[in-house]
């Protein structure tokens, strides 16, 4: 009977790697921190306490099962920002994709940030600026 059980426990697994994987990418890395945030809130724990957990929790998930999560949370959110870099119809294609490349360079920034540890996130939003304008 407990091998019966395995699949549907290794399936709930994966499906909660993905989706809090996804929820990494919609939030540009901060679901851990927003995560943190609300458990301290609710448990009374310390934020720094809750903060470990929710980041030990993220780093168990397989790389393949992170990646495609957050790159999925990303483009779900992706319609609310598109508008952002296409705006000004008649604009020539270097202003277009001058604007592109700001918004890219603003969304790198954000998740650059998110993802880095605390102490470093100037430093993460740096190095997410230039990539994401690229």
């Amino acid at each position: 009977m407990g091998d019966a059980q395995q699949p549907s426990q290794s399936l709930a697994r994966h499906a909660g790697n993905i989706g809090l994987s996804a929820l990494q990418g919609a939030t540009f890395g901060f679901s851990d921190e927003i995560g943190a945030g609300i458990k301290s809130i609710l448990s009374g724990k310390p934020y720094s306490e809750e903060l470990k957990e929710q980041q030990d929790r993220l780093a168990e998930i397989p790389t393949g099962e992170r990646i495609g999560g957050e790159i999925a949370g990303a483009l779900a959110t992706a319609p609310l920002t598109a508008g952002l870099g296409m705006a000004g119809e008649g604009a020539g294609l270097l202003a277009r994709v001058g604007r592109l490349a700001a918004l890219g360079g603003a969304e790198g920034a954000t998740a650059g940030a998110g993802h880095a540890d605390p102490g470093q996130r100037l430093e993460g939003a740096k190095a997410g600026a230039i990539a994401g304008a690229l």
